[in-house]
């Protein structure tokens, strides 16, 4: 057993080997030890980078939190008996500065109250190693401790990707209705308070069942795709794009009046029509779309088929959400009436 007393050489450490492909599996984690023995930070580092890890060391708190974000650890070994701020207000600080993710940190302790240890685990620590500590002990924890956090980062990002796919439409990488029909609804709340302009345009992309009939789905998806991106890569930063349904998107622009809607739509009819949008359709050999039975699918290239979209603007200062997308939606019947490919302001 190691004790917490005297130098620890090298010839008391047991023999530790990394885990094979532990370096190569994974990012190697960050650890910060935080303890006022000089001896006991010798030990911990010794064993930690032999598993594998990064390790920060400090022998108190203030410096502790001088070193690195808390963010951007995996672990922190952390000793209750620190001199000024001890173990448990830096285990407070570090959740403090916690941003939407977990931190385990492991208290080392030579005090026998036992209670000292359980306000650590109320605080959130994640588990607990008393002094005197062989280093198998030591190993055990941090890597059950490292267990947890990445099985937490893990959770973490498929919760956002979950967030993120009940938000956008699949095929166009756009928001979807459901999001659309929340920020419109949060928007003009935000707009009837302060009293701000929201705009809105109401696009339909022109002709686009007969680009399904002409050149297959597999071509009108493509142009779906390619109108959504145009779209967004002429927003401002908190505009929002999403599909309204069909061949129809919807824009909504917070603090935005008419001017400045009907200016927006005009660069996205423009934008959209610049450029011919290169795609490969599904056809049928030997009848076309509409042809006879009998026929095998082909793909076949369509190199430059132009798109238009027309456009109905609205905007209006404290709006009511279902009255400012029906003044948008009369807009974009105007325009496809007038022809399409144009910009009607309602």
């Amino acid at each position: 057993m190691l004790t917490t007393a005297g130098p620890v050489r090298d010839e008391q450490l047991d023999p530790v080997d990394p885990p094979e492909g532990a370096a190569q599996d994974r990012e190697q984690p960050l650890v910060l030890v935080v303890d006022d023995d000089e001896d006991i930070r010798f030990l911990i580092t010794h064993v930690l980078e032999r598993r594998g890890c990064r390790v920060l060391q400090a022998a108190d708190a203030s410096t502790a939190l001088t070193m690195c974000d808390p963010n951007e650890l995996d672990l922190a070994l952390v000793d209750i008996g620190l001199p000024g701020m001890d173990g448990l207000d830096l285990l407070r600080t570090i959740n403090e500065h916690l941003v939407d993710q977990h931190v385990p940190v492991v208290l080392v302790t030579a005090r026998a109250l036992a209670s000292d240890v359980a306000t650590g685990l109320g605080l959130g620590a994640s588990d607990y190693l008393r002094k005197p500590f062989e280093t198998s002990e030591l190993i055990a924890r941090v890597e059950a401790a490292l267990k947890i956090k990445r099985l937490q980062d893990q959770l973490r990002e498929q919760n956002r990707e979950l967030a993120r796919l009940t938000m956008t439409d699949a095929l166009t990488g756009a928001f979807n209705r459901r999001h659309l029909d929340e920020g419109i609804e949060a928007v003009c709340r935000a707009a009837q308070r302060y009293g701000d302009p929201v705009g809105v345009l109401m696009i339909d992309i022109d002709h686009f069942k007969q680009v399904n009939d002409r050149h297959g789905h597999q071509a009108g998806d493509q142009v779906l795709k390619a109108v959504a991106a145009r779209l967004k890569g002429c927003l401002r930063v908190g505009d929002t794009v999403g599909r309204w349904g069909g061949d129809e998107f919807l824009v909504l622009l917070p603090r935005t009046d008419g001017p400045g809607a009907l200016a927006l739509a005009e660069r996205l009819r423009a934008v959209v029509a610049g450029e011919a949008i290169a795609v490969n359709g599904g056809g049928v050999a030997g009848g076309g779309a509409g042809g006879g039975g009998g026929g095998t699918a082909q793909l076949r290239s369509v190199e430059g088929l132009p798109v238009t979209i027309s456009v109905g603007v609205a905007s209006a200062h404290s709006p009511a959400p279902a009255e400012l997308i029906a003044k948008a939606d009369r807009a974009l019947y105007e325009a496809k009436a007038a022809g399409r490919g144009r910009v009607v302001a309602a």
